[in-house]
């Protein structure tokens, strides 16, 4: 497998960039998932629920395939 530098666009990493592995034959995943977790201090002080950010290939933008913000969701 080789990484391939993508560009996301929308959501809570809009702007960055990220290495998604590529395979051969079918190329780069339809989806990538982003969690997000954390310990935030609150009166209870436990550990916040995870949040999975999905975000779906939507083509490419000069040359650099492009995965744009779908939507957010809690993981159990």
């Amino acid at each position: 497998m080789r990484a391939v530098e993508v560009w996301l666009d929308g959501g809570p990493a809009d702007g960055r960039m990220l290495l998604v592995e590529s395979e051969p034959v079918d190329g780069l995943p339809a989806t990538v998932v982003l969690p997000q977790t954390g310990v935030f201090v609150s009166a209870d002080d436990e550990p916040a629920p995870r949040i999975d950010h999905v975000y779906a290939y939507v083509g490419g933008i000069d040359g650099r395939p492009v995965y744009r913000y779908s939507s957010r969701r809690e993981a159990p």
